[in-house]
């Protein structure tokens, strides 16, 4: 499975990704971070019921973080978000975003995903559409240095509307996955 639930070990290797700028310019939180500050959040995040971190690997390769916060068993609704790695390749959060929202709707039993994200993070914005949520509002947010503010676009997905759009998704792999089973094995 190329899901596993974030562990301590992988601490340094995600601080490492949160760093880079372009994921860094993607959050409320845009400062560079201390190990200190990051080992600090890992310890509450770890003892918060309603969170949940997940790597997700190619193969034994980890390429991206994903998580969902603001779980709540009895709205059965929770908030999620994620970053891939820097080397990760073109197609991965596509990827990874199957395989998360599956987790979250089917293992977590949410019925509803939403999500957050900068208005001027145009690829997770067209990410966040090919995955099927719709977008529900705008709004004006301060980041977490308090001294400036930028617009957000709140998304949507609820666990019909997952259903199709996965099927969706995963028929052109399957059809790819069955022409190279074909190829591998038609003689030369």
């Amino acid at each position: 499975m190329p899901l596993r639930p974030l562990a301590e070990a992988d601490l340094d290797m995600i601080l490492e990704w949160r760093n880079q700028q372009a994921v860094r310019l993607s959050m409320y939180s845009q400062h560079h971070i201390s190990p200190e500050e990051h080992r600090a959040w890992h310890e509450r995040m770890s003892r918060d019921p309603a969170c949940h971190w997940l790597v997700f690997a190619r193969g034994d390769v980890p390429v991206g973080v994903a998580y969902f916060t603001n779980i709540s068993p009895n709205e059965r609704t929770a908030e999620w978000g994620f970053y891939t790695a820097p080397h990760a390749i073109a197609g991965t959060g596509t990827l990874l975003g199957i395989e998360v929202l599956t987790f979250g709707f089917r293992m977590l039993a949410i019925d509803t995903i939403d999500a957050e994200v900068l208005a001027s993070n145009s690829a997770s914005l067209r990410l966040h559409s090919k995955l099927g949520f719709t977008e529900q509002r705008r709004f004006i947010q301060p980041l977490s240095d308090g001294t400036r503010f930028v617009q957000v676009v709140r998304h949507r997905l609820n666990a019909d509307q997952w259903a199709i759009t996965r099927q969706s998704l995963l028929a052109p792999l399957e059809r790819f996955n069955a022409e190279q089973r074909h190829e591998s094995t038609s003689p030369d």
